[in-house]
Formats: structure tokens, sequence, C-alpha cells
């Protein structure tokens, strides 16, 4: 439309590619945020499975301890300390998907230069002109 100086269509194509380029936008917010939502909640089981299995091995301890039992104290500690092994790995686990959900802002001047080059490997003249009808939104 620009190429043939349709202003007005030129305007109604943009207005609909910024639509859109927002409604996709959001759609990816909305997906992040349900991503991070299951990560929180996986993490709550996952914390939550080994709060259990740490009461257990607390109980099993309390009770080897009374009869002291060397081997058995020894078991439980290993087991124990293997709990926390387990929670190390599902906690790095868990921050490693938190983090990639994260969104990152790209710097608006970063996305014109990138579309001014483009425009310009492209052979688009008039590439101004549109950057002003978009820059209006």
């Amino acid at each position: 439309a620009i190429q043939k100086n349709n202003m007005e269509g030129a305007r109604i194509h943009a207005e609909n590619a910024i639509r859109q380029k927002n409604q996709a936008l959001n759609y990816l917010r909305m997906a992040s945020r349900v991503d991070a939502v299951a990560s929180r909640v996986q993490t709550a089981v996952t914390t939550k499975k080994v709060t259990q299995s740490m009461a257990g091995v607390v109980k099993s301890m309390d009770a080897a301890m009374k009869s002291m039992n060397l081997e058995k104290i020894s078991s439980l500690m290993d087991k124990f300390e293997k709990q926390f092994e387990d929670l190390d790995v599902q906690s790095s686990y868990m921050e490693n998907t938190m983090s990639s959900t994260t969104t990152v802002t790209v710097p608006q001047n970063d996305v014109d230069h990138l579309m001014r080059q483009v425009a310009d490997e492209a052979g688009y003249v008039n590439i101004t002109v549109l950057f002003n009808v978009f820059q209006k939104f």
C-alpha cells in the first residue's frame, strides 16, 4: 500500500499488524504466566513430598536414636542426606524452569534499528513513511 502511495490502506494494514502483534504478545504473556504458575505448583508439590519424606526420616531417626542401633542410625543418615540431595536437584531444576519463563524486554531502539536494516536490505525506499505511521501508535 505504501509503494502505491495508498496511505489510508497502509494505515489500515499498520493498525491490523499492530493489533495482531499486540494480541500475539498478550497470548505470549498469558502463556508465560501459566507456565510460571505451573512451575510454582510443581515446586509446592515437590516441596510437600520432600517435607513428608523428611518427616518420616526424622521419626525413624528418633526411633533409631532411642535404640542406639548404629547401623540403623547410619542407614537413616544416608537416607536423610539423599533426601537433601534430591531436594537440591529439584530446587535447581525448578529455578532453571522459572528463569526460563521470564521474559526479557528488548529496547525499542534496537527493534527499530533491526526493522530499518531489514527494510533497507529488502530495498524499501519509503521505510521512513512506514515508521512514521507505526510511531503514531
